[in-house]
């Protein structure tokens, strides 16, 4: 009987440290966007339309033009707390990137995103970014 509680009460403490550890593996939350950069390295002008959404609702909507060979426009803290936020950028309303900024940001340390788009000189759309400790007056929320 001495024996069986043992074994319960070790295999009860075991999930709850499981569980505690499993939690601190996944403790780094949504992040802030610090800014937003659209870079034109072709040769010719392009046309980019940008879209900031913050827990599905839309916080930065901007049409932007470019002329060519790298041009660039920052769009930095419209928005305040933390995300979860998906930025979106169409080229010439064709090829479109979207990015997902908790799942798909791994370079770096710290809570703050910045993210790139670029044109490359063969007129694709790609992206870049980052995480940092910030440094820009972003706002923070109450609540975040």
């Amino acid at each position: 009987m001495y024996r069986r509680e043992v074994l319960q009460t070790m295999s009860v403490g075991a999930v709850a440290l499981g569980g505690g550890c499993s939690g601190l593996l996944d403790s780094r939350g949504s992040s802030y966007l610090e800014d937003v950069t659209i870079k034109n390295g072709d040769d010719i002008a392009h046309d980019f339309e940008l879209t900031v959404k913050q827990a599905d609702s839309v916080v930065h909507e901007a049409t932007v033009e470019l002329e060519g060979t790298q041009t660039l426009a920052t769009v930095a803290c419209e928005w305040s707390g933390r995300g979860p936020f998906v930025v979106t950028c169409t080229l010439d309303g064709d090829s479109t990137e979207t990015v997902r900024i908790d799942d798909a940001i791994q370079q770096g340390a710290g809570e703050y995103a910045q993210v790139t788009f670029t044109v490359t000189e063969m007129a694709e759309l790609d992206w870049s970014g980052f995480l940092d400790d910030g440094g820009r007056e972003c706002p923070r929320s109450a609540s975040n």
